[in-house]
């Protein structure tokens, strides 16, 4: 940057690392900056969709990601994520119907079928959310034996149920692999599970890990928002409560 400031790619790198860091204000202003040299380019309104949503703009964000998407219609993350950013704004209707077209386009990523789920959750649509969220862990590998797990513990105990045998699946594999702290805690925050959920929680902060900035936004972890401990772990990251 010192040797050409007008660099959209340096730009963008730079928001990646301050937003890895927590620091969401200066991510946002490298990724505008980017934005503003590069207008046309998709990945630099990606970025800057991502960073708008995470400082609580949700409005921006969404426009942000849509034009995007329009700038390159034909790729699949923009198309995904336009569904993502509408999840993260609370706007579950219209997520639900833009992560629809990204499955219609490429129906074989897991994650797509993920944020699906949790939007048909969030809408009290229980039987769509375990469909998506079981097709989800096909797609991302699961064993026969785990997904015939998931079945019966919803059929005995509704989404609680999937959700409680997947986080007995998901303790299994820490054994085995790294798992971000993340996605622990919010298995235990869909569950009520707060004192857990914040133990996971702290061990993200402890690693520094950069998926922290969901904090604010994922619906997962809505049941911890009330928590004084949610409150002050915002004002440790650094990001306005």
């Amino acid at each position: 940057m010192e040797l050409d400031e007008s660099l959209s790619q340096a730009h963008l790198a730079m928001a990646a690392v301050y937003s890895n860091g927590w620091d969401l204000s200066n991510a946002t202003s490298e990724a505008k900056r980017a934005v503003e040299i590069s207008p046309e380019d998709a990945d630099a309104r990606h970025s800057y969709a991502y960073c708008l949503i995470q400082v609580g703009k949700p409005d921006e964000a969404i426009a942000e990601i849509q034009r995007a998407r329009d700038l390159d219609p034909l790729n699949m993350v923009m198309n995904v994520d336009v569904g993502e950013i509408l999840l993260y704004a609370r706007r579950y209707d219209e997520a639900i119907e833009a992560l629809k077209q990204a499955i219609e386009m490429d129906a074989t990523r897991g994650y797509v079928h993920y944020d699906l789920g949790v939007a048909y959750e969030q809408k009290g649509m229980e039987q769509e959310a375990f469909a998506e969220q079981l097709k989800s862990e096909m797609l991302f590998g699961a064993s026969p034996a785990a997904i015939e797990g998931l079945k019966k513990a919803y059929a005995a105990f509704g989404l609680s149920g999937f959700w409680r045998k997947n986080l007995e699946i998901t303790k299994e594999k820490v054994k085995r692999n790294y798992i971000a702290p993340i996605v622990i805690a919010k298995l235990h925050a869909r569950l009520a599970d707060a004192d857990q959920a914040f133990y996971w929680l702290e061990k993200a902060y402890a690693e520094h890990a950069p998926s922290m900035v969901e904090l604010k936004v994922d619906p997962m972890l809505d049941p911890l928002r009330s928590d004084p401990r949610y409150i002050d772990l915002l004002r440790r990251l650094g990001f306005q409560t």
